[in-house]
């Protein structure tokens, strides 16, 4: 039997959130809004949380209309937008204008292309027309149209200054590129703890809402039967630090691991296991290999998976006494082919720690 084609983790929020329009509870606030699910373009409503340019589903958060973004009929976004203010955020920062399809057929027929104030206006008069959403990029989206029909004065002086902003043009080199000034600006500190408050609330939100059950990629590498967290299809490691959940790596079935955006990575890790002793490496594979060689060893021990080797390097410094374990990727086997000759290593790892100091490196054989 073929395997089923993977859904879209956008799709099932646009269902569940379309499906939320349809409640009769939130009839009399759509209603409000101009809104109803009559068979016309289709749009949903969420509960969510706002960073300063995206969304999450938030249970108990703000309420929102959710539009989808579509391109070549691929869905490739959701747009929250607040019923009151109109204020727009996106969910993977993809969109910046509704309606492309229409500044395309300006420009190619040389139209005039009306322009919405908002998400909400641009549903209730059909689509006809393209909306803003992020203004920061209304300067490209909107170029070379040669007519644009705004529906008030203040819609047309925002339009006039997105336009107006200066560009700043790149230094031009012929050759080599020169190396990164010292003085280059660097991101206000305020700008990075804000990302990082919100990738770590998506990590929790994505660990209260996962199931634990087995996933592809476990099986992949030799684990058919250990339950991990997965949502959405993807398998979830929580990223700890201080004993805050601070981010997630998120593995699909092929092995592809991706931090959340904006999310902390250094100090952050994984612990699994209990014990005085402890094991650092860099991958959550490994992580699942050292702990199953110390269990049939029935050597109790802490095994971190820190991520990364230049994050490993980082908690190293902290943690003295733990042993670090270095894989060669090139010469990787599957973890359960590799268990004999791990334990070994590890055998021989902890009857040296008996008689000295742990040591402070140890190579994969």
């Amino acid at each position: 039997m073929p395997p089923r084609p993977e859904i879209s983790p956008l799709l099932l929020e646009l269902v569940e959130a379309h499906r939320k329009a349809r409640r009769e509870d939130l009839a009399g606030a759509l209603d409000a809004c101009g809104l109803r699910q009559d068979g016309g373009p289709i749009f949903g409503v969420e509960f969510v949380a706002y960073d300063a340019h995206h969304w999450a589903p938030e249970p108990g958060g703000k309420p929102a209309i959710i539009v989808p973004h579509f391109e070549d009929g691929r869905l490739l976004d959701l747009v929250a937008v607040a019923p009151r203010s109109r204020a727009c955020r996106t969910r993977e920062g993809v969109c910046t204008v509704l309606g492309r399809e229409w500044l395309d057929r300006g420009r190619d027929y040389d139209e005039a292309v009306r322009i919405y104030p908002d998400p909400l206006a641009w549903l209730l008069d059909g689509r006809r027309g393209a909306v803003i959403v992020d203004w920061r990029a209304a300067r490209f989206d909107l170029a070379d149209v040669p007519e644009l029909v705004c529906t008030d004065k203040a819609l047309a002086a925002r339009i006039d200054k997105a336009m107006r902003q200066p560009v700043q043009m790149p230094r031009l080199v012929v050759g080599h590129a020169p190396a990164a000034a010292a003085n280059d600006k660097q991101e206000p500190a305020a700008e990075i703890e804000a990302r990082e408050a919100w990738a770590a609330k998506t990590a929790e939100h994505k660990i209260r809402k996962a199931a634990t059950e087995t996933h592809p990629y476990l099986d992949r590498i030799g684990f058919p039967t250990l339950r991990g967290l997965v949502h959405e299809g993807l398998l979830l490691v929580p990223m700890r630090l201080d004993g805050r959940t601070v981010s997630l790596q998120e593995i699909d079935a092929d092995g592809t691991a991706r931090f959340l955006s904006g999310g902390r990575t250094a100090g952050a890790s994984f612990t699994m296991g209990a014990g005085r002793a402890e094991v650092l490496c860099a991958d959550y594979a490994a992580a699942l290999s050292i702990r199953a060689a110390l269990s049939a060893l029935c050597l109790p021990a802490r095994v971190t998976c820190c991520f990364t080797a230049d994050n490993m390097a980082t908690i190293a410094e902290r943690r003295r006494h733990a042993v670090i374990f270095a894989d060669n990727d090139a010469n990787a086997v599957r973890m359960s082919d590799g268990l004999p000759a791990l334990q070994r290593l590890l055998l021989d790892l902890c009857m040296a720690s008996s008689r000295a100091p742990l040591p402070r490196k140890a190579a994969a054989r």
